[in-house]
This record gives structure tokens, C-alpha cells and sequence, in this order.
């Protein structure tokens, strides 16, 4: 239940919070809310909490940033699973630690803040034995943004864990989605189109940029496996050089 204030302290919904709120179903089939209802009851919420609609606006941004990035993420989990029933790799999802800061609702969701740094989207080996780290980074747009919400793309953390990668000759690398496709772009290729971006004055890299380092357009799967659509970053990026098997 949304609270409010009284006194200082928090009150629930009351009928005039909630005037004016549609008689319609808030979601189309597909589960996502719709616009206006949005609207509407984001407006409530600045009546109840006194937030300003920029800061409701920014942590809806937020909300739809974290649900595109799941979605990337569970492709990119799609193709992994691929690789590894075929013996080709077997890179896996690493999970940011979390500590749950409140009590699961009827639905078994809870509220949680993450614990220590945080790291790449996925590790581990391709075949041969050499090792891998690569973190999945999608926007819809033309162009990714070096800057989101006001704090860089690649985290400090993550700068760190591949930079160490690399200096072990680890694969280190970014798989990045944007409008008109997926990217492979090795870290230190990464590197150097922020280089140029810094020295162009530039704030987005997009496939030209991604282009002028030599990092390489990474096809869709087309193979069985139910992965249909993923992007094929292991043959795509050229880390493995074979003829398809099917």
C-alpha cells in the first residue's frame, strides 16, 4: 500500500488520492501498464510522498533500464545454454550479490540492495580453455549513451575486472545492443572508441564508432536450440571459426 503523510508521519490511499483514477484494466494483456494509468497514478504519488515528477520520472527511467537489461541478459542465457549442450563454451550468468532489506509479499517479491561492487554479466571458458569475461550492455536507441543517469556506462568496478582479464589474456569484451543490432567489441577496441568519443567531443558510440575500432556485427542464431533471434556472439565474434554443424 502507498503511504502518505499526516503529521509528518505516513496515511494510506484515500478516495480523493485516487479520484479521477480509470475504471479500465491498468495493463494490456501483456502485463505492462499503460501510459495514462501511469501517468495518473504517478501524479497520486506526488499528492501522498511530495516527490516532483522529474524524480518520479527518473525512477521509472531507472525501472525500464533494469527491465531491458534482464531482458538482454536472459538472450545472451539463451545462446549460453546453446554452447554448452553443444560442448562449445560454457559461460554463465554471475549474479550480483544481493541482501534482501525487507519481507517477501503474497508473491514471494521482496525488496533488496546490492552488496559490494559490481562486476561483468557473464564468465567463464570457451573451448580450448581459454577463459572469458563480457558484460551486456542495450539501449534502444541509435546510440548507447556513455553516461546514464548521470553515472558512467561502465562502471568503475567493471573497468577494473577487465582490466585485470585482460592482463591475464582472458578474453575481455563488451556485447552491446543497440537499435539496428548486437556488437562485439573487445575491451581495449572499447577503450579506444571512448578515446575518439573524448577527443571528438563525442557522448553515444554507436555502430560507426563500434566500426571505426574494428569490433564486429554479431548475427542473430539461426541454429537449433531454441535460441532463435540471440545474438551468436561466440562464432560472431569470430572467438571460434567453424562450419555450422547443422
Amino acid at each position: 500500500m502507498a503511504r502518505g503523510r499526516r503529521g509528518g508521519r505516513g496515511r494510506g490511499w484515500t478516495p480523493e488520492d485516487v479520484d479521477g483514477l480509470p475504471h479500465v484494466p491498468p495493463s494490456t494483456p501483456a502485463g505492462v501498464i499503460r501510459p495514462e494509468v501511469q501517468a495518473q497514478i504517478d501524479a497520486a504519488n506526488a499528492r501522498l510522498t511530495g516527490k516532483n515528477p522529474k524524480g518520479l520520472e527518473n525512477a521509472r527511467r531507472g525501472r525500464s533500464a533494469k527491465r531491458v537489461g534482464d531482458a538482454l541478459e536472459m538472450q545472451v542465457e539463451a545462446i549460453n545454454e546453446v554452447y554448452r549442450a553443444s560442448g562449445w563454451a560454457d559461460v554463465r550468468w554471475v549474479a550480483t550479490p544481493v541482501v534482501q532489506v525487507s519481507r517477501p509479499n503474497r508473491s514471494g517479491v521482496f525488496s533488496a540492495r546490492r552488496v559490494g561492487p559490481q562486476g561483468v554479466d557473464f564468465r567463464g571458458a570457451i573451448k580450448g580453455g581459454r577463459a572469458v569475461c563480457f558484460d551486456v550492455k542495450g539501449t534502444a536507441e541509435a546510440k548507447l549513451d556513455l553516461l546514464q543517469h548521470r553515472h558512467p556506462t561502465i562502471r568503475e568496478s567493471q573497468r577494473a575486472e577487465l582490466n585485470a582479464a585482460e592482463a591475464m589474456d582472458s578474453i575481455a569484451a563488451l556485447l552491446v545492443k543497440v537499435r539496428d543490432g548486437w556488437w562485439w567489441v573487445t575491451w581495449s577496441q572499447w577503450r579506444a572508441a571512448e578515446e575518439r568519443a573524448a577527443k571528438d567531443k563525442v557522448r553515444r558510440l554507436g555502430p560507426a564508432e563500434f566500426d571505426a575500432v574494428g569490433a564486429r556485427e554479431v548475427s542473430p542464431w539461426s541454429g537449433p536450440g531454441g535460441a532463435s533471434g540471440a545474438p551468436d556472439w561466440l562464432f560472431g565474434s569470430g572467438l571460434m571459426e567453424m562450419a555450422a554443424p547443422w
